[in-house]
């Protein structure tokens, strides 16, 4: 029935468009004399699904994209709680246990999956001799990444 539920809006679009096929077959066989404005009305239908559907697939891609983290994200603000103040910058709480990921039993990671899409970040291209002049902040590491790039 779950599967039934995910392809209403395929098979009404593949009804509306068949419908429309057979209704301009059967003008052009002189079998109706509906005016076109009549007859491409199942095709109106089938352009409006097709405009429901990738509406629910950007807003999809939208929320995938918005759950997007890195693993030094999940590290500092999920396992760890690093907490800031009102001007964005980090406290630091003392005798704070630090923990990785990797760290993590699997009901723990299991629960951050739920929760966030992991992203893998390339390291970023430098040319020699050049330094760290300007720190890159985590959004413009999550637009890097192959995840990002893939759902965009």
């Amino acid at each position: 029935l779950l599967i039934i539920g995910r392809a209403v809006l395929p098979l009404l679009s593949w009804i509306s468009f068949t419908v429309g096929v057979l209704f301009l077959t059967l003008k052009f066989d002189g079998t109706i004399s509906w005016n076109y404005a009549t007859l491409f009305i199942p095709f109106y239908i089938w352009m409006l699904l097709r405009l429901l559907e990738a509406c629910k697939d950007m807003s999809a891609v939208r929320t995938d994209m918005s759950k997007m983290v890195t693993i030094e994200y999940i590290e500092k603000y999920v396992i760890n709680e690093k907490k800031q103040d009102e001007d964005g910058n980090d406290i630091d709480v003392e005798n704070q246990l630090h923990r990785t990921y990797n760290d993590l039993n699997e009901e723990e990671r299991d629960k951050i999956n739920e929760e966030y899409i992991i992203v893998h970040v390339p390291p970023k291209a430098q040319a020699p001799g050049d330094g760290e002049e300007d720190e890159e902040d985590d959004f413009d590491r999550i637009e890097r990444s192959p995840e990002y790039q893939e759902a965009s």
